[in-house]
C-alpha cells in the first residue's frame, strides 16, 4: 500500500482526466477574479503551483516510489546479504537518492561504496580457521569485487527492472528534468481518452492505392514493390506521451529501430536512416533554391543575418530605430494540422530532377 491508484478515486473516476487537466491548469487573464494581479511575469513557484500540481497529483511522489523499492528490496533480499543494518541504510540512502536524480543525472559503483563497510559482507569470504590471523590481501580484494558485482547487479537488473514494470517514468514539459512516476494502470487510465482521440481524429490510414502513383513518380520499378511488398523496409515508429500543462504531447522516435513480432525477430532500420536519402534530396534542393526559404532560417547565425537586414531596413532618417514590439504566438497543434495532401505538392514541385 505504498503506491496507492491517484486515478481510481470517487471523485476522479468518472472524469475524462486528460479533459480535466487541460481545463483547470491555466486561468485566462479576463477570468481572474477581482484584486488578483494579472502581470505577465509570474514567480517560477506559482507558476509551477498553478499548472503542474493538477498532473503532479496523479503520479506517484519520490517518496511513495521509494518506499515501495525499499520494501520489495526487503521482501526479496535476506538481509545477510548486506552484512549489517548499517549498510543496509546506506544503500537505502542511495537507493532515496538514485530515485530521486533528474534527467542526465547518474549514479556511479565508486560513489555507492563509498562509506560502506565491505569487511562485514561475510558471505564474501571464505571461513577463517585462525580468528586471530587476518585475511589475506587476495581475499580482500576478490570480496571488494564480489560485492561491486552483487550492487551492480542489484541496480541494473533489480531495481531498474523493478521500476520500469511497475511505473511509468517520464520527464515533462512542466518540471523539465524532474522524473514523474506515475503507475502503469494509472497512466494508462490518463492516457486512453486521448490516445482515443488521436486516433480517431488525427491519425489516417493511408490506402496502398493513391500511393502508387505518386511513388511511381519517383521510381516505377522499386517503390511500388516496395509498396506491394508486406515485408518491406520502412516499418513503424515509437509514439510516447509527454506531460505537459494542458495535457500531454505527443513525441514519435523515428531514431529508434523497429523490431518484427513472430518466431524469428527481425530487426529493420530506423525511420530517419531509411530516410536519410530524401534527406540528402530534399537538402540538394534547399541548397540550389534558395528562394523556397522565405522567412526561415537553418542556424544561429542566420537569425543574426534576418535582424540586421530588418534593422536597416527599419532604421529612421536620423539613424534611431522606431518604437518596435516583440510578439509571441503559438500555432495550436501546429505540425498535426498540416495538409498532407499541400505538403506532398509543395515537395513534388520542389523537386526539379
Amino acid at each position: 500500500r505504498t503506491c496507492l491508484s491517484k486515478v481510481q478515486r470517487p471523485e476522479v473516476a468518472a472524469v475524462d482526466v486528460l479533459e480535466f487537466l487541460s481545463k483547470t491548469a491555466q486561468t485566462p487573464d479576463d477570468q481572474l477574479p477581482i484584486g488578483r494581479s494579472s502581470s505577465l511575469v509570474e514567480p517560477q513557484q506559482e507558476q509551477e503551483r498553478k499548472s503542474g500540481t493538477k498532473l503532479a497529483e496523479y503520479g506517484c511522489t519520490h517518496g511513495e516510489v521509494s518506499r515501495f523499492a525499499l520494501r520489495v528490496t526487503v521482501e526479496v533480499i535476506p538481509s545477510a546479504f548486506w552484512g549489517t543494518e548499517e549498510n543496509f541504510q546506506h544503500i537505502s540512502r542511495r537507493i532515496v537518492e538514485f530515485i530521486e536524480c533528474r534527467r542526465y543525472e547518474n549514479s556511479t559503483l565508486h560513489g555507492l561504496l563509498q562509506g560502506l563497510q565491505l569487511s562485514k559482507f561475510d558471505w564474501t569470504f571464505l571461513p577463517r580457521t585462525n580468528s586471530n590471523a587476518g585475511r589475506p590481501l587476495s581475499d580482500t580484494m576478490k570480496g571488494r569485487e564480489l560485492v561491486e558485482e552483487f550492487l551492480y547487479w542489484y541496480f541494473d537488473s533489480f531495481l531498474i527492472p523493478l521500476l520500469r514494470t511497475t511505473f511509468y517514468a517520464t520527464e515533462s514539459s512542466i518540471f523539465r528534468n524532474r522524473i514523474l512516476f506515475f503507475r502503469h494502470d494509472d497512466w494508462k487510465t490518463l492516457c486512453k481518452p486521448l490516445m482515443d482521440k488521436i486516433c480517431s481524429e488525427r491519425f489516417v490510414k493511408v490506402p496502398e492505392v493513391p500511393l502508387l502513383p505518386l511513388l511511381g513518380q519517383i521510381s516505377d520499378s522499386c517503390t511500388q514493390d516496395m509498396i506491394k511488398n508486406k515485408d518491406r523496409q520502412l516499418g513503424h515508429s515509437s509514439v510516447r506521451l509527454l506531460p505537459k500543462e494542458t495535457g500531454a504531447r505527443l513525441i514519435v522516435n523515428l531514431g529508434k529501430r523497429p523490431v518484427s513480432k513472430g518466431i524469428a525477430s527481425r530487426y529493420y532500420g530506423s525511420v530517419n536512416d531509411i530516410l536519410q536519402t530524401a534527406l540528402h534530396i530534399l537538402t540538394y534542393e534547399k541548397h540550389n533554391q534558395s528562394q523556397i526559404h522565405r522567412a526561415s532560417v537553418n542556424s544561429h547565425s542566420g537569425i543574426y543575418f534576418k535582424l540586421k537586414d530588418f534593422k536597416n531596413a527599419n532604421r529612421l532618417p536620423n539613424g534611431l530605430l522606431p518604437k518596435l514590439y516583440f510578439v509571441k504566438m503559438d500555432v495550436h497543434a501546429c505540425f498535426d494540422s498540416i495538409e498532407q495532401g499541400k505538403l506532398l505538392d509543395i515537395i513534388r514541385r520542389t523537386l526539379t530532377e
